[in-house]
């Protein structure tokens, strides 16, 4: 289970902060009626006037992302206006009254980087700066003296304060998501219904779909879930927004961090006829193509989701990505799967089969000349049983994903191969089984094992061999070789196997053939970091 997205809803918490600092300017003005103040009876106006205009603001925050939206450069204004009024009807300037005012002076600076771009924010830090020397200035001028030093420090803390608030404001990670889970395509998932349920499950959604173009094609692919039915898709945008599918509203985010809003039968066309309510649509781009995501039956949007929306923008894009190189992967490991297990079945099952099908022709002869004898169906008996657990051996491997770890005695393990394949191509192998041991991964074991089968088949079947000589031997840097030499008639010159070709170049190791008339000679040398 994705855990739920934390959307903290920066136009509430504005709306209440400024009821908040309204309502403690009143008490303070009550509890501290010795403070100095000029033309009392109009601020007393004035300050009511914006009491209402903070609760009116919070009830709009509280209720309409997109009132909130539009009345934020109304806020703005009155915030401001009150900023520079107070500090010339109270005298704030020059007055212990001034902490109040660095309170409302800090409250616009949060207010307008929450909101807009840093450009304006800036803009706004300057204009308020100014402002507050311009009163000053006009008291200094028409009302009284003031003491130069106390107005510059004021002016220099307000200074500072607006830029480590912009700073820190504006280096806030807003577009900070979990990170998503993907499921494995193995199991039969499909990635943009996975994309769909993170989404969801984050944002605490009721409904959505997500629709894929891959690049290259004109078939748009639609994904939902909880019911919808998709009659006619939204257009791709480039950058998030919110809608409201009632009052057809839209607030869109452009990559600068500027608002732009449609309404009316343009923001229809924006966000489709699948959904109801309001909601949030993420558009996203992978290497592979471009999608957009839609949920509904959001509650409470913000503005703030719309940053939240250009990180799973990059989320999504992300999982697209890792889930396009999986996807390559995996067909790279499938393709080196049939390479592989068309080798092992031609050198392995093939082989046994024409082994017995070998023995099976010499029994049929021996029959007809009298000469066969039960000792010869039991070898074919028991060389179709080695092949039956060699399969099924593969076929765990397969199941697994892998070969058994460790290491286990090369030498040893041919010993046991040997008996088999002499009984099942009625030759005559020789093979010194008390040599040192030569210890290797089961990998490389089986890897020999195939060759083996490989080269004694060929032998017996192409070059009617009688009589097979394998030796095996190691060197003390590691390296080791094995030669497989038979006494058959040989095989056109030049054609080395092709299957024992490809396994030697896949170990690293080196392929010396020879043939001739008399003989036929497979040398496999490998160096020592093979092992």
């Amino acid at each position: 289970m994705q855990q739920s997205l934390f959307r903290p809803q920066s136009g509430l918490m504005l709306a209440r902060a400024r009821v908040a600092m309204v309502i403690l300017f009143g008490i303070w003005v009550v509890l501290d009626s010795d403070q100095s103040a000029r033309a009392a009876t109009e601020a007393l106006p004035l300050f009511l006037l914006y009491l209402a205009a903070s609760f009116s603001l919070l009830i709009i925050a509280k209720r309409s992302w997109w009132w909130d939206h539009h009345f934020a450069l109304g806020g703005l204004f009155v915030d401001g206006m009150m900023f520079v009024t107070g500090l010339y009807l109270t005298k704030a300037v020059t007055l212990d009254l001034f902490g109040v005012f660095i309170t409302l002076f800090a409250f616009i600076i949060l207010s307008s980087a929450t909101r807009w771009n840093l450009k304006i924010t800036i803009t706004i830090s300057f204009l308020l700066v100014i402002s507050f020397s311009l009163v000053g200035l006009i008291i200094h001028f028409f009302e009284q003296e003031l003491e130069w030093a106390p107005l510059l420090r004021r002016l220099g803390y307000m200074s500072l304060l607006a830029v480590l608030l912009v700073w820190f404001v504006r280096s806030r990670p807003w577009g900070v998501v979990p990170r998503f889970a993907p499921i494995s395509a193995f199991e039969g998932h499909d990635p943009l219904d996975d994309l769909l349920r993170y989404c969801m499950s984050v944002c605490a959604a009721n409904s959505g779909f997500v629709t894929w173009l891959e690049d290259g094609s004109d078939t748009l692919r639609i994904v939902g879930r909880s019911g919808v039915q998709l009659r006619q898709a939204p257009s791709q945008q480039d950058n998030p927004f919110l809608f409201d599918v009632e009052r057809r509203r839209v607030l869109m985010i452009e990559r600068e961090g500027r608002f732009s809003t449609i309404q009316g039968e343009a923001a229809a066309g924006v966000f489709g006829d699948a959904l109801e309510g309001e909601g949030l649509a993420i558009p996203f781009r992978a290497r592979a193509g471009r999608g957009q995501l839609v949920l509904g039956g959001l509650h409470s949007l913000c503005f703030d989701d719309l940053y939240l929306a250009m990180g799973m923008a990059e989320e999504l894009a992300r999982a697209l990505d890792d889930e396009a190189g999986q996807a390559i992967a995996r067909e790279l490991a499938m393709s080196r799967l049939r390479a592989q297990l068309a080798a092992d079945l031609h050198d392995g099952v093939s082989q046994t089969l024409a082994g017995v099908q070998f023995r099976l022709e010499a029994l049929r002869s021996q029959m007809v000349a009298g000469v066969a004898s039960p000792d010869d169906v039991m070898k074919i008996s028991q060389g179709v049983a080695a092949e039956q657990q060699h399969v099924r051996t593969m076929i765990d491997w397969l199941h697994r994903g892998t070969i058994s770890s460790g290491q286990r005695d090369l030498r040893q393990e041919l010993a046991s191969l040997v008996a088999t394949l002499a009984g099942q191509w009625d030759v005559d192998i020789e093979f010194d089984e008390g040599g040192n041991r030569i210890p290797v991964s089961t990998t490389l074991v089986y890897e020999f094992q195939q060759i083996l089968r490989e080269a004694i088949a060929n032998a017996v079947r192409h070059g009617g061999a009688k009589h097979i000589l394998l030796t095996l031997a190691n060197h003390t840097d590691g390296a080791f070789e094995m030669e497989v030499r038979d006494n058959g008639s040989g095989c056109a010159a030049g054609i080395e196997p092709l299957s024992i070709a490809k396994r030697v170049k896949a170990m690293g190791g080196a392929l010396r053939f020879s043939s001739s008339s008399t003989h036929t000679s497979v040398l496999i040398q490998l160096p020592g970091t093979s092992t």
